[in-house]
């Protein structure tokens, strides 16, 4: 009998398989990471924009109509929006008196969405902030 170098079919089945759960198992945690990662991004974005509003608001005496025309002198690069292309901010705003501003988050995390502003603030409009349909909201009610 000679002398064989090499392995078996079934030697290579099990590796293969193997590699596959392994791949599988690090797939769910990027996956997991990735959407904490564009959660973090979207409540960053939205103090951020606050934060312009806020500004925009000191120097002229009112809330801006829309963020897209009226934030564009606070952003040199570019209004921040959501990670998601087919997702938005939502910006409501009363005239001079308080503002909203909503992003939808991808997973429920309690410790993020206890800080948001929940139902407390209307600023004339139903708009959903529960944390059970994952909206983190921020603004001002004056």
């Amino acid at each position: 009998m000679k002398n064989q170098k090499g392995f078996t079919l079934i030697e290579i089945l099990v590796v293969v398989s193997i590699v596959g759960i392994l791949a599988s198992i690090a797939l769910i945690g990027v996956d997991d990471a990735r959407k904490k990662a564009r959660d973090a991004r979207r409540v960053s974005d939205l103090y951020q924009i606050s934060q312009a509003i806020e500004m925009y608001n000191n120097a002229t005496g009112q809330y801006p109509e829309n963020l897209s025309s009226n934030l564009t002198s606070y952003f040199p690069r570019g209004l921040p929006k959501d990670p998601n292309p087919s997702n938005n901010y939502d910006y409501i705003r009363s005239l001079s008196k308080c503002y909203i501003l909503r992003a939808k988050l991808d997973r429920n995390n309690k410790d993020i969405l206890k800080r948001d502003l929940d139902n407390e603030i209307t600023c004339g409009a139903s708009i959903d902030c529960n944390d059970d349909s994952l909206f983190y909201c921020v603004g001002n009610n004056q």
